[in-house]
């Protein structure tokens, strides 16, 4: 939940850099008020959602970049 407040906000605060630091400052700020977790620990799972929406950005324009490239080829 942190991870995606950070994706919402991150981007207005800090402009170029705000949709990698948002997750992951979201994330560690998330993990650490509600489980009061190691700073170890919530460096991971800020790294760990940074990694999971850059992995899911790359896929979901590899499935469309498919898609296209179908459309063309079909029609």
């Amino acid at each position: 939940m942190g991870s995606t407040i950070g994706l919402l906000i991150g981007p207005f605060i800090i402009p170029v850099f705000g949709i990698i630091l948002g997750p992951f400052l979201g994330a560690i700020i998330g993990e650490w008020i509600v489980h009061r977790s190691s700073f170890k620990k919530t460096i991971k799972v800020g790294i760990g959602s940074v990694v999971g929406f850059i992995s899911s950005v790359f896929t979901k324009g590899l499935i469309q970049l498919v898609m296209v490239i179908y459309f063309f080829l079909v029609l």
